[in-house]
């Protein structure tokens, strides 16, 4: 049947291209994912390490408080001053850390999602694909030689 168009092995070709993109696909996917998440945990120990030093500062500065108000060395207004600032710096940094640490987090949340919807499509592709190519052989076992 010289001319004629057949759907089936139309279908067949378009679904193996698109197997092979969505395989180069997912694998870059997978790549950034990994990446993401190597990113997030440094990201993470960072930011912790930047939380523990301004809680440690601010524990510092409570301290002297503290001191001050059970009989120590009393705080001159500029000690207070100094001591308020440490607070809202170091309540700035904290806060700077849980906005870093949530994208990240989050970023890396978009890759994973993204990966597995891409897993389930080539997934897809290879099933119809492995139809469509049943469907050929059992067709062409038909057919008299």
């Amino acid at each position: 049947m010289e001319g004629t168009f057949d759907v089936r092995r139309y279908l067949e070709v378009v679904v193996s291209a698109c197997w092979i993109v969505l395989t180069i696909v997912t694998i870059q996917t997978a790549s950034r994912w990994s990446a993401a998440h190597a990113s997030s945990e440094a990201r993470v120990h960072r930011e912790l390490d930047v939380a523990d030093e301004g809680t440690a500062e601010s524990g510092e500065m409570i301290k002297r408080a503290i001191e001050a108000a059970q009989g120590g060395p009393a705080l001159t207004p500029d000690d207070l001053r100094e001591i308020k600032r440490a607070g809202d710096r170091n309540s700035a940094e904290l806060k700077a850390a849980n906005q870093a640490m949530i994208e990240a987090l989050a970023y890396e949340k978009v890759e994973r999602h993204q990966f597995w919807w891409e897993c389930a499509a080539w997934a897809a592709l290879t099933l119809l694909g492995g139809v469509l190519a049943a469907g050929r052989r059992s067709a062409n076992a038909k057919q008299p030689t």
